[in-house]
């Protein structure tokens, strides 16, 4: 395994430990959550003008990645408790 292969699923597995737990505790708060961390990790790729080097590049790449698989599975989960109990124009807020 290459260094960047392990930087990734290191990354990748911590990230998604951090909320996995919660997307089903509470997925619409840790959505939100997520979505202010996507934000500010898309932020953070762009402001490069130092030049952080390719490992935190990788690390920043590998987060975003993380984060979207997260918001996904939030949304899956508020989409499942909403059968049923939402409207059709709330489920489509989700």
């Amino acid at each position: 395994m290459d260094w960047k292969q392990e930087v990734d699923e290191e990354t990748f597995a911590g990230v998604w430990k951090f909320y996995k737990d919660r997307i089903t505790s509470n997925p619409s708060k840790t959505l939100a959550q997520v979505e202010q961390e996507l934000q500010s990790q898309w932020v953070r790729l762009g402001n490069d003008w130092t030049g952080r080097g390719i490992v935190m590049d990788t690390v920043i790449t590998t987060t975003i990645n993380a984060l979207e698989v997260t918001r996904a599975a939030c949304l899956e989960e508020l989409n499942k408790s909403c059968m049923g109990k939402c409207s059709e124009k709330n489920r489509k807020k989700i």
